[in-house]
C-alpha cells in the first residue's frame, strides 16, 4: 500500500505541474514570424520577432520582394493564434503562401497539435495547417478574404517536467506541501511552490488530493 500511495502522490504532483507549464505556452516567449511564398523558405516579409503578451504581436502590411503583403493583425495568447483581416481580395497561388511561426529561442514546450476553431471564417482546413515541435505553418494560397475574415488556431503543447525536479513533504494528515519546484521559462528556471489537500479515498479505492494553492517563490 505504501508504494501505491507514493506513486499516486507523485502522479498527482506531476499532473498539476504539467498543467501549469502547459498553461504558459506562448506567453512570455519570443516568436518569429515570416511570410513565405510561393514556397516555404522563400521569405517575402520578415523575419519579425515579438514577445507574446497582452498586445497585438504582429501587424502586417506593405510589400516585399515584388509581393504585396495582405494587411492583417496577428494576436497570440498562451495557446491561440488569431489573425484578423481588414480588407478584401485573394491570396496569390503557390505551393505555399502564408505564415511561418517559429519558437525563436527554443523556450516553448514542444508543439503537439494545432486545431482550427469554429469561429474561423477564412476557408482553411486541416490540410492548410501543419506544425513540427517548434514551428507552425498556415497556408492561405489562392484563398479569398474580406474584412470579416478571421483565423483562430488552438495549440497544444507537451509537458516535459521530470520527477527529479520535485522536492517536498507529505504531512501526517496526508496533505502535501512542495516548497520548491522548478520548470523552464523564457527567463530561465522559475521556482514555484504548491500545496495539495488530501481529500480521502474515492469509491474506487484510490487516494485523492485537491490543488489547494500554488505560487512563485520570491
Amino acid at each position: 500500500m505504501k508504494n501505491t500511495l507514493l506513486t499516486t502522490i507523485v502522479t498527482i504532483l506531476m499532473l498539476a505541474l504539467n498543467s501549469i507549464v502547459a498553461a504558459q505556452g506562448f506567453e512570455g516567449n519570443t516568436l518569429r514570424l515570416t511570410v513565405d511564398t510561393p514556397n516555404i523558405g522563400n521569405t517575402i516579409a520578415g523575419p519579425f520577432d515579438s514577445v507574446v503578451g497582452s498586445h497585438i504581436e504582429f501587424g502586417l502590411s506593405g510589400s516585399g520582394n515584388g509581393y504585396n503583403v495582405v494587411p492583417v493583425d496577428i494576436d497570440l495568447t498562451s495557446n491561440t493564434i488569431n489573425l484578423d483581416y481588414s480588407s478584401g481580395g485573394s491570396f496569390a497561388s503557390g505551393t505555399f503562401n502564408g505564415y511561418v511561426f517559429t519558437d525563436l529561442n527554443d523556450t516553448i514546450p514542444d508543439i503537439q497539435g494545432v486545431s482550427i476553431d469554429s469561429t474561423t471564417t477564412l476557408g482553411i482546413d486541416g490540410n492548410r495547417v501543419s506544425f513540427n515541435q517548434n514551428q507552425i505553418f498556415i497556408n492561405v494560397a489562392s484563398l479569398s478574404y474580406n474584412s470579416s475574415s478571421k483565423i483562430k488556431l488552438y495549440v497544444n503543447f507537451s509537458s516535459a517536467l521530470s520527477e527529479t525536479s520535485c522536492t517536498g513533504s507529505v504531512l501526517p494528515n496526508l496533505d502535501i506541501y512542495m516548497p520548491s519546484l522548478s520548470y523552464e521559462t523564457s527567463l530561465g528556471t522559475q521556482n514555484i511552490w504548491a500545496a495539495f489537500k488530501y481529500s480521502g479515498i474515492n469509491p474506487e479505492g484510490k487516494y485523492t488530493w485537491e490543488l489547494e494553492d500554488y505560487g512563485v517563490n520570491k
